[in-house]
């Protein structure tokens, strides 16, 4: 497999222009040929068509694409294969896209030829691959082609969360986006889950992506206990597409403009609990004159008194 990451200027070498001009004329020319032939050509005995040894007929060339990724900027990646090709013999192919062109001849090693296109931005292409015939030949070269696109990448989206740590306060999100199409705003908005209509938490904030197709947001105040949506939309427009003047290529319906969406769903933990203010404790009431010190002080006096009014009773009962 060959691989292929540099794009050339534009008609550097010369041979598209001509290539193309010679194909779409020598392809009129043998339509309008066959054409007349037949109205000229009346029915044709045995004698006048003898059967001949049927020519060796080369097979014909196709061409079949895969694109193996999106692209935020010049990263997409296209995976091409021709195929019928005659080992040895060479080849010319061009592939053209937006602001990307990678042509050339090449030498075919097998009947099979694989390359890697690396390095395309988001938009419409077309591939194209014909045999080389020397500039003075009329012979109309077999060729093929097809039309494709690279898809702007659609965005993704991560959150983290700060929880809410105490009564009565609020949580947070931090919104980390990538695969952020270059020169596309996306906006970026949160509200209570799945109501992308809804009131939103703050502002929608707007951002692009920097050269690492990054962007990032922030939310906070937002009150705990509750599930939340975070939105993002962009949109994306290709340039004007432009069907090349060759025959055939397929049905391809080109891109035009295109919805760059995510969204993600998360939940902040409810709020701590306020902590309970325990009952004030029952108190005694305080010692002295009017407290209880002082009424245990009068009860110990006057049982002190009956204690001594009773030892006097009996020592005048015993002298009488």
């Amino acid at each position: 497999m060959r691989r292929s990451s540099v794009p050339h200027a534009r008609h550097r070498d010369g041979w598209r222009p001509e290539l193309l001009r010679r194909v779409s004329a020598a392809a009129v020319a043998v339509v309008l040929a066959g054409g007349l032939a037949g109205l000229a050509a009346g029915p044709a005995s045995a004698e006048e068509n003898p059967v001949s040894e049927p020519a060796v007929v080369a097979p014909d060339i196709g061409v079949t694409v895969t694109p193996l990724s999106c692209s935020t900027d010049r990263d997409g990646i296209t995976f091409v294969t021709f195929t019928g090709l005659i080992p040895g013999n060479p080849y010319l192919f061009d592939v053209e896209g937006p602001d990307f062109t990678v042509s050339g001849p090449f030498d075919a090693e097998s009947d099979i030829e694989e390359r890697e296109f690396v390095g395309m931005p988001p938009g419409n292409y077309y591939v194209y691959i014909q045999e080389s015939i020397p500039p003075d030949e009329t012979t109309v070269p077999q060729f093929d082609w097809i039309a494709f696109a690279v898809e702007p990448c659609q965005p993704a989206v991560e959150v983290a969360l700060t929880q809410c740590t105490a009564a009565g306060g609020t949580g947070a999100a931090d919104v980390s986006l990538s695969r952020l199409v270059t020169g596309v705003e996306y906006t970026v908005w949160l509200t209570d889950a799945g109501d992308s209509g809804g009131t939103p938490y703050g502002d929608p904030q707007v951002v692009t992506g920097d050269e690492f197709a990054e962007a990032s947001a922030s939310f906070a105040s937002l009150p705990g206990g509750r599930s939340y949506t975070v939105w993002v939309e962009g949109s994306w427009t290709a340039e004007p597409y432009e069907e090349p003047p060759f025959v055939g290529g397929g049905d391809f319906v080109p891109l035009t403009t295109v919805d760059l969406t995510t969204s993600a769903d998360f939940s902040l933990a409810p709020c701590p609990a306020a902590p309970v203010t325990p009952a004030a404790a029952a108190t005694l009431p305080a010692t002295g004159p009017d407290g209880i010190g002082g009424l245990i002080a009068g009860s110990i006096l006057l049982l002190g008194l009956g204690g001594t009014l009773l030892v006097a009773n009996r020592r005048r009962a015993h002298r009488g």
